[in-house]
This record gives structure tokens, sequence and C-alpha cells, in this order.
């Protein structure tokens, strides 16, 4: 059997940065403005060896997805008051809708 393993990146700001170390994420890219979010994803692209990035909610809308290729996946973490009053139910809901295409309804 043949194991695949793919590293975890994180996009985030100075404010997040110590967070996503302390939980073991060695590949911390601080963000000082949407021009570098471009340039970081480009980078995480060209590493073929990340297979999940983790970025602010914030910085989400800057993240375009390149080629058809499964990896990295970018899953979005709410970041401000805006994001975090979204009932967690309907923001699991809507990234599943989004990864899989179908909607689950939790109860």
């Amino acid at each position: 059997m043949k194991v695949f393993t793919r590293k975890i990146a994180a996009i985030v700001d100075k404010r997040f940065s110590p967070l996503m170390r302390i939980l073991g994420i060695d590949n911390v890219y601080e963000v000082d403005s949407p021009e570098n979010i471009v340039e970081i994803v480009k980078k995480i692209y060209e590493d073929r060896s990340i297979g999940i990035v983790i970025v602010q909610q914030s910085f989400a809308k800057y993240v375009m997805r390149e080629g058809s290729d499964i990896y990295p996946i970018f899953i979005a973490i709410p970041d401000s008051l805006e994001y975090l009053s979204v009932q967690p139910i309907e923001f699991y809901r809507s990234l599943v809708r989004r990864y899989i295409g179908y909607e689950i309804y939790i109860s």
C-alpha cells in the first residue's frame, strides 16, 4: 500500500502566525498586503508537497484556483467578528457544499 503525505501551509497575518506555529504548521506565510497573497499562492502551487492551505477568511477572495489539480486544498478560517457571527452549522454546510457540491443537512 502506497501512502501519500502532504504538508500543511498557512497564509495568515502577523496576529495568527504564532497560533499556526503552535499548531505545528511549519510553512506559515505572513501577509502584509493582498499583492503578497498572489505571490505566496504561486509559490504554494509550485511546491507539490503542500496538500492543505489554511487561509484567513478575509484573504480567501485573493486566492485563485489554478488548473484542475486536487491539491492543494484551501480551507478558510474565520478571522473577524463578521465571519464569526455566522452560525457554525451554516459555516460548515457552505464549506461542504463548496468542496463536494452537495448540500448536507445537519440537525
